[in-house]
Parts: structure tokens; C-alpha cells; sequence
């Protein structure tokens, strides 16, 4: 989940000319972990309950116009939404943008407004909210890799909590610690990040529980398992020929047989 920002030009929320920031960020994301086993292999699935309540500051910079737009990116490769709904200072407000990927509320900047946004969705291995624009993220030797941004982001009066129905917990790597040890009870953990100011470029997530899968440690197993077979086949071979043993090549090939069986 990418944070938001607030455009100047309602008709194209891709131009960031007199772009500004939330002035505070409340965000709570809730995590029900679940693993799934398909084709062999186990899943770290999640569902997430996301509400973010953000303050926008009132004014316009210095010949912007004094309407603008809120806009939240919503998660990519999520391609379900429950209970999407948004709110203006307390309002709730049609959400027809939705269809491109992002939530887009219509504001007049002349005034201090407050925006919050909720929904639901699925993920696998990892929830991560980012400063800026959405990271990239990548799975190596069991454990999830995330990228920092390329640009440095400014969060201010910053309270991100994240709660878990599991203890077993862990931060992607790259990312940013909590301010704070995580708390574990009654078999749930919660952690938070807060900031009066803090600029940074690293995310800030939690990462799910994983099973070991043998599929791919067997696959690997099997890829080397050749080396093993042409050492015993070479002492093999150096007994027969120093014993003098005649050994046919059918049983060279019933052994290879045995073997990988």
C-alpha cells in the first residue's frame, strides 16, 4: 500500500505540479494469516483490514489552484476489494476512479480536510505500506526482499499500527523497524511505527508465517543427486577393474535405476 497525496489538477491526478502531503496519517491494518496448500507446495496467505484517516492541510502553494483531489493508490496485484468505502471530514463519498487502480477524492484546499479511507483484500507473504510510490518486492531463500523507494518521502505526525493473529512474527528485510518492541498476547502481536517527522525512503510492513515446502528442496536434492552417482560409479568401476570383476553394463544401469527410485 502506497501512501497518498494531494493533486492539484483534478483533471489529470497523474500530474503531481503542487503536490502535497497528508499533514498526519492514522493507519491501522489488521491481519488474519492463513496457509494454503496447493500443488505441493504451501501458500502464506493473508486478508487485511485496512483503515488510513489522513488530515490534509488547508492552503494551496503559490499559484495552484485552490481545488484539488486526494488520491490513494490501491495495492497492486490485489484483484479483490470488500467494504471499499471513503469518507470526507466525516461524509461518505462516491468513489467512481476506483476502476483505475486508486481512490480519488475531490477537494477544495482552501481548508483543512480530513479523508479516511477503508477496505479489505487478500495478499501472500507480505503487507508492506510505503512511503511513496509502491516498492518492489521479491521472495529469496524463504524470506521477503523489499526495495526502497528512489525517492526520499517527508511523513508527518505519522502513527502506522499493524495487529496480527499470530506471534511468529518478522520484518521484510529492508524495510523499516518499529519504533517500539511489538507486543505479543493471547496468541496475536502488534506492531507500530510513529514519527513527528521522519523522512525515509524504506517501507514499513510485516512479513507472514512460512512452512517449510520440500517440494523445492527436494528439486534441488534431485539436480545434484547426479554428482553423488558418478562418485560411487567411479570407485565402482576402479574396484571391478582392480578385482577384475566382470560386470555388465546392464547392472551399471540397474543401479542408476535403484538409485533415483
Amino acid at each position: 500500500q502506497a501512501s497518498p497525496w494531494v493533486a492539484a489538477n483534478p483533471a489529470d491526478p497523474r500530474d503531481t505540479n503542487f503536490s502535497a502531503s497528508p499533514a498526519a496519517s492514522t493507519i491501522t491494518a489488521d491481519i488474519v494469516h492463513q496457509h494454503r496448500y496447493k500443488g505441493l507446495l504451501w501458500y502464506s496467505t493473508f486478508e487485511v483490514d485496512f483503515v488510513g484517516e489522513y488530515r490534509l492541510p488547508a492552503g494551496a502553494p503559490a499559484g495552484a489552484p485552490q481545488t484539488g483531489v486526494f488520491i490513494l493508490p490501491l495495492p497492486d496485484g490485489a484483484s479483490t476489494y470488500k467494504a471499499l468505502s471513503a469518507e470526507l471530514d466525516g461524509k461518505p463519498v462516491a468513489l467512481p476512479g476506483t476502476a483505475s487502480g486508486r481512490i480519488v477524492v475531490p477537494i477544495d484546499r482552501k481548508t483543512e480536510h480530513v479523508v479516511k479511507v477503508h477496505y479489505q483484500t487478500g495478499g501472500q507473504d507480505a503487507w508492506v505500506y510505503s512511503p511513496g510510490t509502491a516498492p518492489q518486492t521479491e521472495v529469496q531463500d524463504e524470506k521477503v526482499l523489499v526495495e526502497s523507494g528512489q525517492y526520499l518521502r517527508e511523513l508527518t505526525d505519522f502513527d502506522l499500527a499493524i495487529r496480527t493473529d499470530f506471534t511468529d512474527i518478522d520484518y521484510p528485510r529492508g524495510t523499516l523497524s518499529p519504533t517500539k518492541p511489538a507486543d505479543v498476547a493471547d496468541g496475536k502481536a502488534s506492531a507500530g511505527w510513529t514519527a513527528q517527522r521522519l523522512i525515509t525512503r524504506q517501507s514499513m510492513g510485516m512479513a507472514m508465517p512460512k512452512r517449510p515446502n520440500a517440494g523445492p528442496i527436494v528439486a534441488r536434492m534431485s539436480l545434484l543427486a547426479p554428482v553423488s552417482l558418478a562418485f560411487f560409479f567411479t570407485v565402482l568401476l576402479a574396484v571391478v577393474v582392480l578385482k577384475a570383476i566382470p560386470l555388465h553394463p546392464m547392472h551399471l544401469l540397474f543401479v542408476a535405476a535403484g538409485f533415483f527410485a
